[in-house]
């Protein structure tokens, strides 16, 4: 009976092993090697498979590479336009209230000007104080659907002026790839902007919130007036 309890506890010990194939990490996930995709147990980001382009009913995992988030798949500070001015130099004049200065390099960056910081209703004049935020984080977006995204559409999403805001760079810093849910700017009378304007991105680009950060969206709008 021995020798049989623990050849039976052998087989299920295997099965759960190819089941679940793959050693998990701190959130509880792990690539399912078996099934293909990226697999979660307590509550992370699962990564369901792509479907092979010749065919609708065999799925095709998602290649690993993919999955991680590197920040240079996200080309930004392009030069659209080839007039030496990146696309931060371009927020940067956009946003200014006055007419903006240029470091002695004709023209092409900007040194001084007048911005305000939505974050915290400061106003700056030297460009270097300030950083060019994403609203929605690139790593943020990745983790949330822009893992499967062309590398043009990453582009697309890492230069689009709707989600890029002039702040102060110390709380850019600390807003780093968090979400609402888990950052909003000390600036309290701009919750509700911030919100909106977030969650606007969201859906242009169609990325799909997890059920906790929807559920603090519809709460913190329920409190704004419209």
């Amino acid at each position: 009976m021995l020798r049989l309890s623990l050849g039976v506890a052998l087989i299920l010990l295997s099965g759960i092993s190819q089941a679940h194939s793959g050693r998990t990490n701190s959130d509880g996930c792990h690539n399912d090697r078996k099934n293909g995709g990226y697999h979660c147990h307590n509550g992370g980001t699962s990564y369901t498979p792509l479907p092979r382009k010749n065919s609708k009913e065999q799925p095709q995992a998602l290649p690993q590479a993919s999955l991680k988030y590197n920040r240079k798949d996200y080309p930004h500070w392009i030069d659209k336009d080839d007039d030496c001015q990146n696309e931060r130099q371009e927020v940067l004049i956009k946003e200014s209230l006055i007419k903006v200065k240029f470091k002695r390099n004709k023209g092409c960056t900007v040194s001084h000007g007048k911005w305000l910081d939505p974050f915290s209703g400061k106003t700056f004049t030297k460009a270097s104080d300030l950083d060019i935020d994403h609203l929605v984080p690139l790593m943020w977006a990745h983790n949330h659907g822009g893992y499967a995204w062309t590398r043009k559409q990453r582009r697309a999403f890492a230069n689009d002026h709707e989600n890029l805001l002039v702040v102060w760079d110390k709380l850019n810093s600390e807003k780093g790839a968090a979400g609402p849910d888990a950052w909003l700017p000390p600036r309290k009378t701009y919750h509700c902007e911030y919100v909106k304007k977030f969650d606007e991105v969201v859906r242009k680009y169609k990325l799909v919130y997890r059920d906790a950060e929807r559920e603090f969206i519809k709460k913190v709008e329920s409190t704004c007036t419209k």
